[in-house]
């Protein structure tokens, strides 16, 4: 009730015109005086790194087969569709070369497309945010903000044993680690299992308000050369 009744005080002192624009900044403030929750370290990655392709297939003409499912809090599954992620061409942006992968995106739609390339050893977007690192498992590879939480995004589980219906896998998982503002939930994680040599195999994800996740399962795959 405290911490409600001091925010509405905030809210109502802050958020309005011309200040709302200082209100991201605000909520950042308050809530690291609210829950004590360490910042991890940022984009300082070096070391020795590994190239992304091979590890991740980027060739136009590569697709991957997922099924859809629906987890909820009992680990029961139930399974929702099938979807094929294709690899339809390359794009040339500011003078960077990317993979546009055409499919699903966490089951948001059936249409997206999305941008990917090798960036030093860190497979990043166009807007340079990072996706996945084979060799920096130490380093958090990236971290924002919004009106749920804070996001935190890491390697982590390296060399995990996953099972799918394409085969058996060892992966580095690619975890996103999600600490809500207001509430005393404990952190959610969601989880992107990469093979070698093939790409995500596993994911794992949930959004803010369900208590339920959502899992995509490898079924098969081809990879261009």
């Amino acid at each position: 009730m405290f911490w409600g009744t001091l925010l509405q005080y905030f809210f109502c002192l802050f958020v309005s015109e011309p200040m709302k624009k200082y209100f991201p900044f605000i909520v950042i403030l308050f809530f690291s005086c609210a829950k004590d929750v360490a910042i991890p370290k940022g984009k300082d990655f070096g070391g020795t790194v590994m190239p992304v392709v091979p590890f991740v297939p980027l060739t136009a003409g590569s697709f991957w087969i997922y099924d859809y499912y629906h987890l909820d809090t009992n680990k029961i599954e139930t399974y929702i569709n099938r979807d094929t992620i294709r690899i339809i061409k390359d794009s040339i942006i500011n003078g960077k070369t990317y993979a546009v992968f055409h499919g699903s995106c966490e089951y948001k739609c059936s249409n997206c497309m999305t941008l990917r390339r090798d960036s030093s050893g860190y497979l990043v977007n166009e807007k340079g945010f990072v996706y996945f690192s084979a060799t920096n498992f130490a380093d958090t590879l990236e971290n924002l903000s919004d009106s749920t939480g804070l996001f935190f995004f890491k390697m982590t589980h390296k060399d995990s044993a996953i099972s799918v219906p394409a085969g058996a896998f060892q992966t580095y998982d690619y975890e996103r680690i999600l600490h809500y503002y207001w509430d005393s939930r404990p952190p959610q994680h969601c989880h992107y299992f990469y093979a070698n040599g093939v790409g995500i195999v596993k994911s794992q994800w949930k959004y803010y308000n369900s208590s339920n996740y959502w899992l995509a399962k490898l079924v098969n795959y081809y990879i261009a050369p």
